[in-house]
């Protein structure tokens, strides 16, 4: 009879105390619960748009892109594509004429900064500019930050070197939009030069405790011996991280046969990096077979996003 009185308690016991338990985590449930913090990604486009200049290869294509430049058509299209990526920041490369980067700006409803290109020859006369464009407000800029004033602009960053600060998630970002001279012979050391020149510019961004985007046609691919400077300035390849080179060209828009479009960070967003790779798709690339006779450059846009 003890024995059995006392396995009785132990079941009343268990019983009660599972039903406290229920009891707990119920009104647990029904507690207003704390918001869970999201962090916001920061997704960001570079792409040199080729003087607005679209490219095709076929005649159906040609004529189709007369049709779209003499309706207009041509910035519209170009905001579409983009938006299909939601961007927060795009680094442009010759974005000729700030009157069309205003126009642009704002069909995407994004705030602006344009920088002259130093190099005017050839009908570029406001050079060969680049911009950025923001949907945070751009709180700084500057062109050709760090350079020394005494160095005439068509001999370094001849094409374009701009900065803007913007603020995400509470914290500053500096944003570079760099065009580096093209890999003509015997170049390579003006490259290096306009490398280690802008990286004087990040350094003093790193220092301040911002993060760093540099992105642009930097006119050189990854085998390129100047391409190490960008890891000697702590500066790390997006693309490169997470994939393979072939996955990556940019150039030519037709038939990419090459990497010489990059988005490189540094700086607390380094560990935020969740996708970088070139836009192989859509009005970016000419794909007759899929419809698409033309291209809206001759070069192919990279997007990495950061969350």
């Amino acid at each position: 009879m003890v024995r059995r009185h006392d396995n009785l308690k132990l079941t009343l016991l268990s019983r009660a105390s599972m039903l406290a338990t229920i009891t707990l985590v119920t009104f647990a449930c029904l507690l207003p619960q704390a918001p869970v913090e999201r962090v916001q990604p920061l997704r960001v486009i570079t792409y040199n748009v080729h003087a607005w200049g679209p490219v095709a290869t076929t005649d159906a294509g040609k004529h189709r892109l007369r049709q779209i430049q003499s309706r207009g058509q041509l910035l519209p299209r170009l905001a579409l594509e983009l938006q299909l990526y939601e961007p927060d920041v795009i680094a442009l490369q010759e974005a000729h004429s700030e009157a069309k980067v205003k126009e642009l700006a704002a069909l995407m409803k994004m705030d602006y900064a344009y920088f002259p290109g130093g190099w005017k020859g050839k009908g570029w006369r406001e050079g060969i500019s680049g911009a950025i464009l923001s949907r945070p407000k751009i709180v700084a800029r500057e062109n050709r930050p760090s350079i020394d004033p005494k160095i005439p602009e068509d001999k370094l960053f001849s094409r374009c070197l701009g900065r803007v600060v913007i603020e995400h998630e509470m914290q500053q970002v500096a944003i570079y939009c760099a065009h580096l001279l093209p890999s003509w012979k015997e170049t390579t050391h003006i490259r290096e030069a306009e490398i280690q020149a802008l990286t004087v510019a990040t350094t003093k961004d790193l220092q301040a405790g911002r993060s760093v985007i540099v992105m642009g046609d930097m006119n050189h691919d990854a085998e390129a011996p100047e391409y190490r400077l960008w890891a000697q300035a702590g500066l790390v390849d997006t693309a490169r991280q997470l994939h393979q080179q072939k996955a990556l060209l940019t150039c030519p828009s037709e038939s990419p046969k090459e990497r010489i479009d990059f988005v490189f960070v540094a700086g607390p967003l380094t560990a935020r990096l969740h996708r970088a790779h070139a836009l192989q798709e859509g009005a970016f690339m000419v794909r007759e077979t899929l419809g698409s006779p033309f291209a809206l450059s001759d070069h192919i846009p990279v997007f990495a996003e950061f969350r």
